[in-house]
């Protein structure tokens, strides 16, 4: 079963995503790349469209912090 929680203001919603077969997460902004990895660690995401540039980030800091 695949769940992320999403912030909405002050509060944290559980979305259960099992009933989705192929989650596809959408982000470019080069600030956003912590949020992506921490994304990708909950294993809710099936397919990333990102720049490169993140996916360096990302890489990088999976490799610092495993």
């Amino acid at each position: 079963m695949k769940s992320t929680q999403i912030k909405l203001g002050e509060m944290t919603v559980d979305v259960v995503l099992k009933n989705i077969k192929n989650v596809i997460a959408v982000a470019s902004e080069p600030s956003k790349a912590t949020s992506i990895l921490g994304a990708l660690r909950t294993g809710a995401i099936d397919i990333l469209a990102t720049s490169l540039a993140n996916v360096h980030s990302i890489m990088a800091m999976d490799r610092a912090y495993g």
